[in-house]
């Protein structure tokens, strides 16, 4: 068994994690390789089976099941290193999940949103920062602004999500999540107006699911604390939005942002730092 070193996580997070890299051969101590974790998953797809125990070997449908949660339990890995962000992954998904369902309703990208696309983009926007499992502690949780070439390296933790998650599909086989998952790890800090990272893209180049997570993720960055600000009120959050309309976000989900900017605030006060649920 690979050992495992989780660090800034509650223990509730620690035991949820536990019980589902167990399943998968994994085994949770105080090691320090979260990388290896990584490569042996994406290596060893037949290893993530459950045990004698639960009795449901070469059942497909529950190997895809582990195959899912065991690539969750990466992002939540991953978030854990980052002791800013607390509940940042329960409250994206809700996020892209009212955001998305109000796209559906009337917009231009109604006809490309269907429920097993709502599905996937909350499945996939978990695995938006994955990427900084590669990213340094030193800089990861520096306690002050970063400079430009630390933050030139931050950067890279788009490049190495979408690496990652290209390496876990080509071994798992058709997934629409960690596709999409890959599109959006990728492009979530792309900007509407070509001046966002890492690849400059602009306007509709940039993946829809991403240009929905960009918004999801930079509400939450704005009304939550980081080391670098304090929270920001609601009314802020959303000025801050309405102005990058057309700049920094798709104009289109930026209308739609603000119809639901409401539920926003919901689940921003439902899942604050503080609690851990899950809608």
């Amino acid at each position: 068994m690979r050992e495992v070193l989780i660090v800034n996580s509650e223990k509730s997070d620690l035991e949820n994690l536990k019980d589902l890299l167990l399943k998968a051969g994994y085994k949770i101590s105080t090691a320090d390789d979260l990388t290896s974790l990584i490569d042996s998953l994406v290596q060893k797809k037949e290893d993530i089976v459950l045990t004698k125990e639960n009795i449901i070997p070469h059942k497909e449908k529950k190997i895809s099941q582990m195959q899912t949660e065991t690539i969750f339990s990466l992002a939540k890995l991953a978030q854990s290193r980052d002791d800013d962000t607390g509940e940042h992954l329960t409250r994206v998904k809700n996020y892209c999940k009212v955001l998305t369902e109000e796209l559906a309703k009337n917009s231009p990208y109604s006809n490309l949103i269907d429920d097993n696309f709502i599905e996937d983009i909350v499945n996939a926007s978990t695995l938006h920062d994955i990427g900084k499992v590669g990213i340094s502690d030193l800089i990861l949780l520096k306690n002050a602004k970063l400079t430009q070439d630390e933050y030139e390296v931050m950067k890279q933790h788009t490049v190495i999500g979408a690496k990652t998650l290209d390496e876990v599909h080509s071994k798992f086989g058709d997934n629409s999540f960690i596709e999409m998952g890959k599109v959006i790890a990728r492009s979530h800090h792309e900007r509407w107006d070509g001046k966002g990272y890492p690849d400059g893209l602009k306007g509709e180049e940039i993946p829809l699911p991403a240009r929905i997570m960009a918004i999801a993720d930079v509400y939450d960055a704005l009304s939550t604390k980081r080391v670098y600000k304090e929270i920001y009120p609601q009314e802020k959050c959303v000025k801050i939005i309405k102005e990058g309309r057309g700049t920094q976000f798709d104009p289109y989900i930026t209308d739609a942002f603000l119809k639901v900017a409401d539920k926003f605030y919901e689940i921003r006060e439902k899942f604050s730092d503080k609690t851990f649920d899950d809608m």
